[in-house]
């Protein structure tokens, strides 16, 4: 199933917790900028800002990685996104316009010469101009069959992809699902950082000047509930494509951190 099952626990005999928290917080009065305010900016405060969640660790990549390597060695003498190139010329099956403006994202983002190396295609016999279109050739089509999944690659938007990297094993389903468990698993981490600056926040003694820490507690209590209901979102889809995926495996209930933390309101002045 792949690096990351470890995120999924066995079966509970509870039902999910799903609930939202609400943090009602009383009203005070609106101080001037000169009151004072508890002092929350300890060594304590900045070391646990460095513990947040971040997800470029769980993706085990940066968002910076560049989109090509140029190191998966084709049968055709090509580099991946330049037959991204010819794919994108697949993907109309009428064919596009002659005069069509390519877009710049292949020049910004897998710098290429994109006019230039669509005339080399024609010029290989793998693209043809026919009634101001075009089109792919009986041999570009065979090279288009084999490589259409560069698309799919290109497309991801909400991961940091290389073509090189990604395309000799790529499977559409197996990544939309492994990419759903490594979100899965950041809010996880994520509701557990908020829970923990709650608890900071919660334990400076009363009564507490100023309005600063209830608005931080405020914060942390509503992207905790955010992020409950995203883990809620994400338990249904991950389901789904198991059954896609693995159809005779089915994922076990996922065990939620115990969501379970109240601010000390009774304290407040």
């Amino acid at each position: 199933m792949g690096l990351l099952d470890f995120i999924f626990r066995k079966k509970s005999t509870t039902e999910t917790r799903t609930d939202h928290i609400e943090l009602k917080i009383p009203h005070t009065e609106e101080k001037s900028n000169n009151a004072e305010e508890t002092n929350f900016y300890t060594p304590q405060y900045f070391n646990l800002l460095n513990e947040r969640p971040k997800i470029t660790d769980i993706f085990g990549r940066r968002y910076d990685l560049p989109r090509y390597s140029d190191k998966y060695i084709t049968k055709e003498g090509y580099k991946l996104r330049e037959i991204l190139l010819l794919v994108w010329w697949g993907k109309a099956k009428t064919g596009r316009k002659s005069t069509i403006h390519i877009p710049q994202y292949f020049f910004t983002n897998y710098n290429l010469n994109a006019e230039r190396l669509t005339s080399q295609f024609k010029g290989q016999g793998l693209l043809v101009d026919t009634n101001e279109k075009t089109l792919l050739t009986e041999k570009g089509k065979e090279i288009y069959n084999n490589y259409h999944h560069l698309w799919e690659i290109h497309a991801i938007k909400n991961y940091p992809i290389n073509l090189d990297l990604d395309f000799p094993n790529w499977n559409k389903e197996k990544f939309e699902l492994e990419l759903y468990k490594m979100e899965l698993r950041y809010y996880d981490e994520y509701i557990s950082y908020c829970k923990k600056m709650i608890q900071f926040f919660n334990s400076f003694e009363k009564p507490i000047k100023g309005q600063k820490i209830y608005d931080e507690i405020n914060y942390y209590m509503s992207e905790g509930n955010t992020s409950i209901a995203k883990v809620t979102d994400l338990y249904e889809k991950i389901s789904i494509l198991e059954d896609k995926v693995y159809s005779d495996r089915r994922l076990d209930i996922y065990d939620f951190q115990d969501w379970n933390v109240q601010s000390d309101s009774d304290n407040i002045i």
